[in-house]
């Protein structure tokens, strides 16, 4: 099996700060890295022409942006990193699906289990108000 560059797409709304962050990337072994200035539709098609691995969105706000959400319907496999160049800070979003096997146990203390793992409080069954 032959061994490919990692292939990051950097998105920013601003040209310099996008370009900036590529030219950086690209100092790294083993990898490649665009830029793009489009954050919504465009974003989604870049990723496909630059196959990409990676997709860096540069955003100085608190938030995740809602474009998250749409690449990772298209592109479920992708890493994002929403990265926030003035505090240097970085969040890693992907699609995980976990499998598990669970012992034989019954759908409500199934449940419960789950919910506790997940800090849901708010389940309640048939089971709980009998115990």
């Amino acid at each position: 099996m032959t061994e490919r560059n990692i292939n990051v797409l950097v998105a920013s709304s601003m040209r310099v700060v996008g370009e900036a962050v590529r030219q950086e990337l690209s100092y790294i072994l083993g990898v490649d890295a665009a830029c793009t200035t489009g954050l919504n539709v465009e974003l989604l098609t870049e990723i496909q022409d630059v196959e990409a691995d990676i997709v860096v969105l540069l955003n100085e706000e608190q938030e995740i942006p809602g474009v998250v959400s749409h690449i990772f319907d298209i592109y479920p496999g992708i890493v994002v990193i929403v990265f926030n160049p003035v505090k240097e800070q970085a969040i890693l979003c992907q699609r995980i699906i976990s499998m598990e096997k669970v012992p034989e146990s019954n759908l409500a203390e199934l449940i419960k289990q789950i919910s506790s793992r997940c800090n849901l409080n708010y389940w309640s069954t048939d089971y709980d108000r009998a115990n």
